[in-house]
């Protein structure tokens, strides 16, 4: 059976340092805001294997000591890196066996992940793209996502009408 877990459960840990929650909640829900609100003195928190799908930034806004964020094994295909940015202490995140698309809602991650100075991610360059065989998280093109696709779809229509009007130009010169 599936557990959840509402945004009250840990609010009268406040002393808490480390917290595992492994293996303990496989199809669990997404994990609602505020959840970690009173956990400031936490510094290690162990999420790992508990079938999360998404959180928002605002899921650990609170962990202002947090050291360690292990959740690998995960279901997350996109996380937005502005969740790690809000906290200032994480030096090791582990994202290892989560199915994270090298997509271009990514193409932000895949930044962060390369440049960032603070966090250590764990086997960052042995993470491989599900969608794509023989391809990494760390370097997937993301070219195409920064594309001007005003400029992309005005150059293409543009191409087209223009062979439109040589092919009419072409069959009136033939008919005279």
């Amino acid at each position: 059976s599936d557990l959840s877990f509402r945004s009250h459960t840990f609010d009268d840990l406040s002393s808490l340092e480390y917290l595992t929650l492994d293996n303990s909640c496989v199809g669990v829900k997404p994990l609602p805001p505020g959840i970690f609100k009173n956990l400031q003195k936490l510094k290690i928190l162990d999420a790992e294997n508990m079938g999360i799908r998404s959180f928002s930034e605002h899921v650990f806004g609170n962990l202002t000591s947090l050291h360690k964020l292990q959740l690998n094994r995960n279901a997350m295909t996109k996380i937005n890196p502005a969740v790690f940015e809000k906290l200032p202490n994480l030096t090791y995140l582990d994202l290892r066996n989560t199915p994270l698309s090298c997509i271009c809602k990514n193409s932000e991650l895949q930044n962060w992940t390369n440049t960032n100075q603070r966090v250590q991610i764990v086997y960052l360059y042995s993470m491989r793209c599900p969608e794509l065989l023989n391809s990494s998280f760390h370097n997937f093109d993301t070219k195409v996502c920064y594309l001007d696709i005003g400029l992309y779809l005005f150059v293409s229509t543009s191409n087209v009408v223009f062979l439109l009007r040589s092919e009419e130009h072409t069959s009136e010169l033939q008919s005279h």
